[in-house]
């Protein structure tokens, strides 16, 4: 009867072992890309675009964060969407646009 319990909590543990291992043989598809440098931003004042939004895919699992040419703002895109903040004379400015022409990142990642 011992012997019964000890083996069933046994195969208990196997099974929840190859369960989670075969969690974890799904292959990975993502890939991060990084545009601009922060030291040539920081030490160098480079601060010219390095990409426009227009040429990012428009896909729903893109996610980036980065400056806004001349460090004028910052852009925040969550799920393809994009998001960028300003601040004028002291005041903050959010703008929601999904392809916003006139937006060209000096650096995104």
């Amino acid at each position: 009867m011992k012997h019964d319990l000890r083996y069933k909590t046994q195969m208990k543990k196997y099974i929840l072992i190859v369960i989670a291992l075969m969690g974890c043989s799904a292959p990975e598809n993502s890939s991060v890309n990084v545009t601009g440098n922060l030291r040539a931003i920081m030490l160098e004042n480079k601060t010219e675009a390095t990409i426009n939004l227009n040429d990012l895919p428009r896909q729903s699992d893109l996610f980036a964060i980065g400056a806004i040419e001349g460090l004028s703002g910052e852009i925040l895109i969550m799920d393809g969407k994009v998001f960028t903040s300003r601040v004028t004379k002291d005041t903050f400015q959010s703008i929601t646009a999904m392809r916003p022409k006139q937006h060209c990142s000096c650096t995104l990642m």
